[in-house]
């Protein structure tokens, strides 16, 4: 029976959008870890890849490529969003208040919004996945406000 089959396929008790957002949240970060192992595969292997034009090799290669010396962006990329990971997970095992993480999506919205200007304004040229990045942070950062919105 085509009813019968249409009531056991909708769940019983319907998702929020914050439990939407939660799994959202949790693959955009996976999303920034992986692309950044990418950078330094592509790195590692004499090679630059991007999504579209030149921009990447010029941006990868500039002054501002790297961040604390000697640290290419896309190391620190890693590390930070390995950390923003963590404080993601530990915030919803409610370990630590929600706070710490809001405020270091909008940390990371921070820098993504001044990398987004160095490459207009000083380098004068985009890194396509460098944007891709820096618009993915951003969304995690207006994500986890509507959440926190949400949750309180």
């Amino acid at each position: 029976n085509a009813s019968t089959l249409g009531n056991f396929l909708k769940p019983s008790v319907p998702l929020s959008f914050m439990e939407y957002k939660k799994g959202l949240l949790f693959i955009l970060i996976l999303t920034q870890i992986a692309i950044n192992i990418f950078f330094i595969y592509t790195e590692n292997s004499g090679g630059t890849f991007c999504l579209t034009g030149q921009g990447c090799k010029i941006v990868q290669s500039s002054e501002y490529a790297t961040l604390l010396g000697d640290i290419k962006n896309s190391h620190l990329g890693i590390f930070a969003f390995a950390y923003l990971l963590i404080i993601y997970t530990l915030t919803y095992k409610r370990k630590i208040p929600y706070p710490i993480f809001l405020i270091s999506t909008y940390l990371g919205a921070i820098l993504a919004l001044l990398f987004l200007y160095l490459q207009a304004f000083v380098i004068g040229t985009y890194c396509s996945n460098c944007v891709a990045i820096d618009i993915i942070m951003i969304i995690i950062a207006v994500i986890a406000t509507l959440d926190y919105k949400e949750t309180k």
